[in-house]
């Protein structure tokens, strides 16, 4: 008979059921980018051209511009700077990677001075400026190529750079130095997103750029928690409901959605700190998760109309559970309480916690209101 189950923390052997990852497929990335570039004398016309080159690497296997029949593209602006910014390409002037007319908008400026703050305030203002609301919901990237680093008074970038990434945007940046300046990149730390601080002579430099936008490209919906780095998020739902109902619940909410699946102690761990900050959980932390069957064979809940995952490895059951007998007809699913996996009839409820895939270049995320683009 198909029972459920209810989770209890107790340890047990090691999990080796894979989590879903981030998509990895730079052709259907979905974001709104803008390169910052510094144009000042110091940088010179070739170091330009670099900057250009490298650019175009990096989003050469990428859909540019938009297209009426796939979302599962990247827009490109593009602002100068030195003394002050200019903005040479709008989000929506380019529909294809026009290497081209990147060669004739970016010139080297006369002006030695070179102010990121000015730069970043262009990317801002960028984005203000786009009345495209279709694309409300991509999330906006800056890519910054920098010589130099000022940050005396009303130079400072880092109040810009806070705002942006605090709106949930994303800051790459790439210390474009050619006496190696190692200040300039601690520097340009301060204000990047974590782990996305390069400089031009980086060995595999497009290789980290490309993998910066595929991460900035994995996000979760609005209120859902992301199981960093994997490709998984999780809500939890603080109204009690039978095994079947909250199955049913999960599989209505966002892509590929299913009650949560537990296959590993990291995972469970990371469920219990998101559901400490939720007072209707405590203090018994009781909830509903994917796990049901019987006692031959248990499997892990998936989204509707895919093929149920068997259980092995990593298991946390109570003492004297699962309860294995046939008197016991009214068995559904498995739930958590306390400290470890229980499972329970059909009427009993509990709080439960829904599992969906993230928004990434394997899933596009249609609705904007379903969106908080969390920092990564």
């Amino acid at each position: 008979m198909k029972s459920l189950l209810i989770l209890f923390l107790l340890g047990s052997c090691s999990a080796n059921i894979p989590e879903r990852e981030c998509g990895r497929d730079l052709s259907n990335l979905w974001l709104d980018v803008v390169a910052v570039v510094d144009d000042s004398k110091g940088v010179t016309q070739g170091g330009l051209y670099n900057i250009i080159g490298t650019l175009n690497s990096v989003l050469q296997l990428s859909k540019i511009g938009t297209r009426k029949d796939n979302p599962r593209t990247t827009r490109l602006g593009l602002v100068s700077y030195n003394y002050n910014e200019t903005i040479e390409a709008t989000l929506n002037d380019y529909q294809f990677l026009d290497t081209n007319k990147m060669m004739d908008q970016l010139k080297i400026s006369s002006n030695i001075g070179s102010y990121l703050v000015t730069g970043l305030s262009g990317a801002e203002q960028l984005f203000k400026q786009d009345k495209e609301h279709s694309r409300e919901h991509y999330r906006k990237v800056v890519i910054v190529f920098a010589s130099t680093y000022k940050d005396d008074g009303a130079n400072d970038p880092k109040p810009v750079a806070a705002r942006f990434l605090s709106s949930g945007g994303i800051i790459i940046t790439v210390a474009y130095s050619q006496s190696h300046d190692t200040q300039l990149l601690e520097k340009l730390g301060g204000i990047a997103t974590k782990e996305f601080n390069f400089t031009n002579d980086d060995p595999g430099l497009i290789e980290k750029i490309q993998d910066s936008l595929l991460k900035a490209n994995c996000f979760c919906p609005n209120s859902w928690h992301q199981y960093q780095p994997k490709g998984t998020c999780i809500q939890p739902v603080t109204l009690p409901a039978s095994w079947s109902i909250a199955q049913a619940s999960c599989h209505h909410k966002g892509n590929n959605g299913h009650l949560v699946n537990e296959y590993s102690r990291e995972k469970h761990d990371f469920v219990m700190a998101i559901l400490k900050t939720y007072k209707e959980f405590q203090p018994t932390y009781k909830y509903h998760i994917g796990l049901n069957g019987n006692c031959s064979l248990w499997k892990w809940d998936q989204a509707s109309g895919e093929e149920q995952v068997q259980l092995q490895g990593w298991q946390i059951w109570a003492p004297d559970f699962p309860r294995c007998s046939p008197m016991l007809e009214m068995l559904e699913g498995v739930t958590y309480v306390t400290d470890g996996w229980i499972n329970v009839p059909s009427n009993f409820y509990a709080n439960y916690v829904c599992e969906t895939s993230t928004c990434d270049t394997d899933n596009y995320c249609a609705r904007a209101n379903d969106f908080l683009l969390n920092r990564v």
